[in-house]
């Protein structure tokens, strides 16, 4: 029993990437061993040995080869490579394809690489920007920096390290600074991306992980008050560009805050106004950062002032030190057919792709890392895939994928496939997941996302699929949120989840960290055929309707398998007749094209509204926990409950095994509820 080629082939890919990474699912590996740069080559070759060959057209190929002088098929730079198609495309026969070639090695880029309507490809004849075979091509958006060892003035109020190395950093092409982020404020582009070789340095912190609750905040004036305890009061009171960091409003409200002043007289912190349009809260988890008191362990630096770094090497490298100056490495903007191959990108102040209106684009066997916002950010666009990518350490999130006409519910088609999403969300960690899912009819099939602090998908419209995908390590710091999150409308339907693999979510936290959560009434949505394997509550269906769930499997679940509840028949009453009707209205769901699609929308009568029926709970099984809780007197009324299995028992030896293993054994303990389900056959570790 397979749900299709894409489940194997997907953890045949993710998990020879894991092995040959030496990630172990019990334990997070440090973020700077994640694809360095041998791993890289030898992750990308072995994608290129597996890759499914197929026939292409004749080709011109164009050759880049820094310090030469241009020929007809020779340029010294990638930009100059492209700026010459145009030309080149017309003397060519029709049908014939432009392919572009890196040798390898790092190529070091000032600006991004543009391409439009005039120099990218056409339907018979795509233009493809190709690396090295062995994956060893690299195109960063970063300038080396010189740096000597930091001397007392560098520093006069706070003894540092003999170890700490100071750096001027170029004023141009602007002045560096530290970018304030939050989960409501949107950036185009970081202040600041520093790296030794291809490791990231991070802002020194204090504590050195994790968070802290010793804090307070008073908002008697125009900016927030901080009081701190007294012994980090006087460690931090001479500190000139601290900032202070958290869950200021919710826990999953992040912020990034510079302090303005020190008032010695009340040992109060003044920091900048909030971005948040919540109310902030006197106490939250939080942590100061850009601190000279911290700077302590390689790999912390400190903007000290504007343009001076102080920072500490990682031990055991002579990398040299770069800092980002190009805010991404690819520009699409109305490009049509272009491929982008076996390429390392990275070290950008804004994502390393931006694709706008453009069609027909692949993103294939190339990986990202180190980006200032996103890994790539589509937008407007259709047909555009990431097939067999790597994406990791984005300041942001990971792939953002944006298309499609939701009047019309004309599809986009975008796709990631057989991809790998992990360590996202490392500056701005809510609300910037791994995968986003905007528009109508995007897809993510036979990809790895994991090791998040928040979702590791999002979805926002219609019609978009999730299949096939393993999801783990995720909502690691926030709460209130879910693995894949959709939620407050009920237009957005179509969506489907089905196939997926989720394992070790949070369990046995008291934290609300939800498999896949549908928050604030969110309707219309298909779960089907997925397994959850120690997840903290595995579905969460928060008041909606015409949402089908069925012929998952729960394996100990820490919290009961599904919650629902009604709350549009209570506390979110006054949000039925004001926002979400509002959504409702804006979207033509009488037409004849929703109608058709979403009968049950377009039926719908006003006292319906709000209330959480039509939804379905059949063919379900549970082990180890419980199947259902209901919250609201109406809500087990409303929810339709069929041919569940909620007492079966879970073997004791399942855990000590991995998540894998455990479901494997207990499938083959009970095969009747593996032929119930018709769930697809979970791949096997490679070794």
């Amino acid at each position: 029993m397979r749900l299709g080629p894409n489940f194997s082939s997907m953890h045949r890919f993710a998990k020879a990437v894991l092995i040959i990474l030496g990630i172990d699912n019990s334990e997070r590996p440090v973020f700077s061993s994640l694809f360095a740069p041998r791993m890289i080559q030898l992750v990308l070759l072995a994608i290129t040995l597996t890759a499914i060959a197929s026939p292409r057209a004749s080709a011109r190929t164009i050759f880049v080869q820094p310090g030469t002088s241009p020929t007809e098929n020779t340029f010294a730079s990638l930009l100059e490579a492209v700026e010459a198609v145009p030309k080149i495309r017309s003397g060519l026969a029709a049908g014939e394809e432009i392919t572009i070639e890196l040798p390898p090695g790092i190529h070091r880029l000032s600006e991004p690489i543009l391409l439009n309507a005039m120099n990218s490809g056409l339907p018979s004849s795509p233009l493809t920007i190709r690396g090295a075979s062995d994956g060893s091509s690299q195109l960063l958006g970063s300038a080396l920096i010189s740096s000597r060892p930091a001397i007392p003035s560098d520093a006069p109020d706070v003894r540092i390290p003999a170890e700490v190395r100071f750096a001027a950093l170029p004023s141009q092409p602007f002045e560096f600074h530290k970018s304030r982020r939050s989960t409501y404020t949107k950036i185009s582009s970081s202040g600041l991306e520093v790296f030794q070789g291809d490791r990231r340095l991070t802002f020194a912190r204090w504590p050195r992980q994790g968070f802290s609750e010793d804090i307070s905040v008073r908002f008697s004036g125009q900016f927030p008050e901080v009081r701190l305890s007294p012994e980090q009061t006087k460690q931090l009171s001479n500190e000139k560009a601290m900032w202070i960091s958290g869950y200021w409003a919710r826990d999953w409200a992040y912020e990034s805050v510079p302090v303005k002043s020190f008032d010695p007289a009340s040992q109060t912190f003044q920091v900048d106004r909030l971005q948040t349009p919540l109310q902030a809260r006197s106490h939250f988890r939080f942590f100061v950062e850009n601190i000279l008191g911290g700077l302590s362990s390689p790999g912390q630096m400190v903007l000290n002032s504007p343009n001076h770094l102080l920072f500490i090497p990682y031990e055991g490298q002579e990398s040299e030190v770069s800092v980002s100056v190009s805010k991404h490495i690819f520009v699409l903007q109305n490009a049509r057919n272009v491929h982008i191959e076996r390429l390392q990108l990275g070290q950008t102040l804004g994502e390393a792709i931006r694709i706008v209106n453009s069609s027909d684009i692949e993103v294939r066997e190339c990986s990202i890392k180190g980006t200032g916002t996103w890994g790539a950010v589509v937008s407007a666009s259709a047909r555009v895939s990431f097939d067999r990518c790597l994406i990791s350490e984005t300041a942001e999130g990971g792939i953002s994928l944006d298309g499609g006409n939701r009047r019309t519910l004309a599809r986009s088609d975008n796709f990631v496939r057989n991809s790998v999403v992990a360590y996202f969300g490392l500056e701005n960690p809510a609300y910037r997941p791994g995968i986003q899912l905007q528009g109508v009819g995007n897809t993510v099939v036979g990809s790895l996302i994991a090791h998040g602090p928040h979702s590791g998908i999002t979805v926002s419209g219609n019609d978009n699929t999730i299949e096939s995908n393993e999801l783990t390590d995720l909502l690691t710091q926030t709460d209130d949120a879910g693995a894949i999150y959709m939620g407050r409308d009920w237009s957005m339907r179509g969506n489907l989840i089905t196939g997926n693999f989720f394992h070790d979510i949070l369990p046995n936290s008291k934290r609300t960290a939800v498999g896949v959560y549908l928050d604030d009434q969110f309707s219309g949505a298909t779960i089907d055929r997925n397994v959850f394997y120690k997840v903290n509550l595995p579905i969460l269906l928060g008041g909606g309707r015409d949402n089908k769930i069925s012929r998952n499997l729960f394996l100990a679940p820490t919290k009961a398998a599904i919650l629902a509840d009604n709350r549009g028949m209570t506390w979110q009453r006054p949000m039925v007749s004001s926002e979400l009707e509002k959504k409702l209205v804006a979207m033509p769901f009488q037409s004849e094209t929703w109608r058709v699609r979403y009968p049950s929308l377009a039926a719908i009568s006003a006292e319906q509204k709000g209330e959480p029926g039509g939804n379905e709970i059949r063919s379900n099984a549970v082990a180890g926990g419980a199947l259902k809780r209901f919250l609201g007197e109406a809500t087990e009324r409303l929810v339709n409950l069929s041919d569940n299995q909620d007492e079966l028992s879970l073997p004791d030896e399942t855990g000590a095994k991995s998540a894998r293993e455990a479901v494997s054994t207990f499938l083959s303990l009970h095969p009747d509820v593996s032929r119930a389900l018709a769930l697809p056959a979970l791949p096997k570790r490679m070794e």
